[in-house]
């Protein structure tokens, strides 16, 4: 009943008492979904990005579901990244939610941006072998062979694991045409004739 009255003069811009509503249903049950729901909406509608952060991190801690609670660690990095510019924060909770669930899209493509954005290759590297160790699918895995191959290469300096990674995307897709190319540059770099 806290709840649902909590949403009710929340709705009606009651922002005080619905505040109240939501910290009683909270303290009667900590756990509370909708409870919890219904909190993160008015700390969200009131632009209190601290709290929000930390209702969200509440929800992912009091989540059954590794899902459910993969998705409030990205509401949590989201907010944290996107409204206080916490991108160290960010980062930290993009990875508690790959860790309850390593597939978990959304979270490796925010993650990985973040370390591309920051040059930060060789955590990048880490992320995307471990993305690859998880897919099932030959065609994302191809995508991810040859941004771990590029990155390898250009970033990393290291131009026999990038061969390596190019080499296993030919395998899968062979006319990859930047695989091809980019082993062939090696090959030539290498002075390695009939393999260029």
């Amino acid at each position: 009943l806290l709840t649902e009255l909590g949403d009710t003069l929340l709705a009606t811009g009651q922002v005080a008492p619905a505040e109240q509503a939501y910290r009683s249903a909270l303290q009667r049950a900590p756990g509370h979904l909708s409870a919890i729901l219904g909190w993160q909406a008015l700390l969200q509608q009131q632009q209190r990005w601290g709290e929000l952060i930390t209702a969200c991190e509440d929800e992912a801690e009091s989540c059954e579901a590794p899902q459910l609670a993969a998705d409030a660690w990205m509401r949590a990095a989201q907010t944290a990244q996107q409204q206080l510019g916490d991108l160290d924060g960010a980062a930290r909770r993009y990875e508690r939610a790959l860790h309850l669930q390593p597939s978990h899209p959304q979270a490796f493509a925010q993650l990985a941006a973040l370390l591309r954005d920051r040059a930060q290759w060789d955590e990048l590297a880490d992320l995307i072998r471990t993305q690859i160790s998880l897919t099932a699918s030959d065609l994302t895995a191809a995508r991810l062979l040859t941004e771990l191959g590029r990155i390898q290469l250009e970033q990393l300096g290291e131009p026999q694991q990038a061969e390596a990674c190019l080499r296993r995307v030919n395998e899968i897709d062979p006319n990859n045409l930047y695989a091809l190319l980019t082993r062939g540059e090696i090959y030539y770099q290498r002075r390695e004739w009939r393999r260029a």
